[in-house]
């Protein structure tokens, strides 16, 4: 009688054979070669090494990171001037805390790129929604062309909105949470001072986050502005963007935090080169006044002898300009909604 086999695994047709040894070494071997690596990675994050791996950058951490540690010890400026590149590069805390005097001072937190999209997650969300402690005042700074949606912009804007901290913040799952081996890559620099014995540099900033002039993704002359010009030309503010920026007033209003937002000064050739200025202008003080914040606009002060781009104050200006914004935030009224020409009160 014929036999048929009912399953291709019936033991007359499946034969299994142990794995030779060496294989089983082998594995055995890598497997715990993966667990001390992932242990000494855990060691290294206990120690510090690998602070920071989930931003966008160091300097970003070295920000945030400094901020967190400040609300911590209960010592938060009773300042926080918040933005995009305009901050970093034209805020100088130690000017500013000068003109205000003791027991006063500012913390900057601007950040290169972060315009309104990137802003609402990164501040609005991360810092502003979940601060125990907020701030006096609130100062919210952009460059008018941040109210602008450009290739450029978005890109700059996905680079820190996919960010393993936004993107755990969303709520997203991110492996490098769990996984410290992943983390290494990102403090490939931290780690390799930890490895030949120098003193790994400690995530703080003693500028408050202030950014001395130089190449750090702005254009470094007013020549080299060409491309962003073009970028620019003919656009018109978004009304997307201007809804982030109202979001962000929402919450400081809801925290019972006075907000001042300020419109920085601008290279003379940059005025209503790339939008149209004037209306950049109204669209923003729209906000404001709807949101009882007061506006402070520094964009027809003549900075243009102590910018290195159009956009952008060099050490001068930023001490000068820090002294001047200090002066009218000493000024500005707790009770009302203030709209400050600079042009006024020379």
């Amino acid at each position: 009688m014929a036999k048929f086999h009912l399953s291709i695994f019936s033991f007359d047709t499946l034969r299994i054979s142990r794995w030779p040894r060496q294989e089983l070494n082998a594995v055995a071997c890598a497997i715990l070669i993966v667990v001390l690596a992932e242990t000494g990675a855990r060691h290294l994050g206990n120690q510090g090494v690998l602070d920071g791996w989930n931003y966008w950058g160091n300097s970003v951490a070295e920000k945030y990171l400094s901020y967190e540690a400040l609300a911590e010890q209960g010592s938060l400026p009773p300042v926080i001037v918040a933005g995009d590149s305009t901050v970093a590069y034209g805020v100088s805390p130690p000017d500013f805390d000068r003109q205000l005097g003791q027991n006063k001072s500012a913390f900057n937190f601007g950040i290169l790129g972060n315009f309104p999209p990137a802003f609402d997650q990164s501040f609005t969300d991360l810092v502003l929604r979940n601060a125990t402690h907020n701030p006096e005042k609130l100062v919210v700074m952009f460059a008018r062309g941040a109210f602008v949606t450009t290739s450029g912009h978005r890109r700059t804007e996905a680079a820190i909105t996919e960010s393993p901290i936004l993107r755990t913040a969303r709520g997203e799952f991110v492996p490098a949470n769990y996984i410290y081996l992943m983390r290494l890559w990102k403090s490939r620099s931290r780690v390799r001072d930890w490895l030949l014995g120098r003193e790994v540099a400690k995530l703080e900033n003693s500028q408050a986050g202030f950014r001395r002039q130089g190449n750090h993704g702005a254009a470094t002359s007013i020549e080299d502005a060409d491309f962003a010009e073009r970028e620019f030309h003919q656009c018109n503010v978004d009304p997307n963007r201007l809804l982030f920026l109202e979001r962000c007033l929402r919450v400081a209003e809801s925290a019972d935090t006075r907000v001042v937002v300020v419109i920085p000064p601008e290279h003379s050739s940059a005025r209503d080169q790339w939008l149209d200025s004037r209306e950049a202008t109204r669209s923003i003080i729209d906000v404001c006044t709807r949101c009882n914040a007061s506006v402070i606009d520094f964009s027809n002060e003549d900075f243009d002898d102590m910018m290195f781009d159009r956009v952008h104050l060099d050490e001068r200006g930023a001490a000068r300009f820090s002294k001047m914004l200090a002066e009218r935030l000493e000024h500005v009224s707790h009770s009302r909604v203030d709209i400050v020409d600079v042009e006024m009160h020379r």
